[in-house]
C-alpha cells in the first residue's frame, strides 16, 4: 500500500522533468562528453559577472593590487590594463601573484572577457621614470588549471618556458635584471 502512494507521487515528478527536457531540446539518453563539458560551460558562464566600461575601474580597484591602476581599457571581449608599479617595493614573486590575480579574475569570475593584455610598468619613485618591465597577452583558451597552479607555485622569479609561450610574455631586460637580483638574495 505504501508503494503505491511513493509511486503515486513519483511519477508525475518523473514525468514531468522527462516532458520539461523534451520541450527544453536536451537529449534524455546520456550525452557525450562534450555535450556534458558544454552545459557545465553554459552553466559557468551564467553565474559569472560582466564587465562593462561604468564598472571597470570600480571592479579592477576591488582586487587590492599591489600596483597602481595606471589605465584599464575593455574593447569587445578584450581587456588592457596597465599596472605601475614603484621599483623599490615589489619582488619579481610578487609580480607573478599580481598576474595570476588579474588572470583569474578576467578568466574565472567574469564572463565577457576573452583577451586580456597586461602591461607591468616599474616606476623609480625618486625621478618618476617608467619602464616596462613585462608584459602579457593572454588568450582565454590558454587559461588552463594547469597553468594557474604553475602560476601560484612559483617559488622564484623566472617563468616557465611554458608559462612565457602560453602567457606570450615580453620579459625586458629589466626584468631579467630583477629576476637575477632575487635569484642572489
Amino acid at each position: 500500500m505504501k508503494h503505491k502512494g511513493i509511486a503515486a507521487v513519483l511519477l508525475p515528478a518523473v514525468a514531468g522533468a522527462v516532458l520539461l527536457l523534451s520541450i527544453s531540446g536536451m537529449p534524455l539518453q546520456a550525452g557525450t562528453s562534450d555535450e556534458a563539458a558544454s552545459a557545465v560551460f553554459m552553466a559557468d558562464q551564467m553565474s559569472k559577472r560582466e564587465l562593462t566600461e561604468l564598472n571597470i575601474v570600480d571592479e579592477l580597484n576591488a582586487l587590492k593590487l599591489a600596483g597602481q591602476l595606471q589605465r584599464a581599457a575593455l574593447q569587445g571581449a578584450a581587456l588592457s590594463i596597465d599596472l605601475r608599479l614603484e621599483q623599490a617595493k615589489h619582488s619579481t614573486v610578487m609580480v607573478h601573484r599580481q598576474l595570476l590575480e588579474l588572470l583569474s579574475y578576467a578568466f574565472e569570475q567574469v564572463g565577457n572577457i576573452e583577451h586580456v593584455y597586461l602591461r607591468f610598468i616599474a616606476a623609480d619613485p625618486w625621478t618618476g621614470r617608467q619602464q616596462l618591465l613585462l608584459a602579457a597577452s593572454v588568450d582565454r583558451k590558454h587559461w588552463t588549471e594547469e597553468l594557474r597552479e604553475g602560476l601560484s607555485q612559483q617559488k622564484s622569479g623566472a617563468f616557465s618556458e611554458q608559462a612565457t609561450e602560453q602567457l606570450h610574455l615580453t620579459l625586458t631586460n629589466l626584468w631579467l635584471k630583477a629576476v637575477q637580483q632575487d635569484a642572489q638574495g
